[in-house]
């Protein structure tokens, strides 16, 4: 799997408050406002803003991800980001 990295607007995530500028992705295009994405330091679901902030996911986000069948996927990226914070803190 390969992914690709971008540039983006630093925001903080609203649950831990680490700065976010970076976003990797295996779509190879830039993040869109309402794309998904989890905070690398924490694992929090969040979603772009139109000003690609990042901000808790909206109910109609996550039911549109479930349904399409993406929730597996972001479930899998969320759990390898608490992986990591794991060991970051041990």
């Amino acid at each position: 799997m390969t992914f690709e990295e971008f540039d983006v607007p630093t925001s903080h995530c609203p649950k831990c408050s680490s700065a976010n500028d970076r976003a990797s992705t295996e779509s190879r295009t830039a993040p869109r406002a309402g794309d998904v994405s989890v905070c690398a330091c924490c694992g929090e679901i969040l979603e772009y803003d139109q000003r690609l902030r990042l901000i808790p996911i909206s109910d109609g986000k996550r039911a549109a991800a479930q349904a399409h069948g993406l929730w597996p996927q972001i479930l899998r990226y969320q759990a390898a980001a608490k992986r990591c914070k794991a060991r970051r803190e041990n």
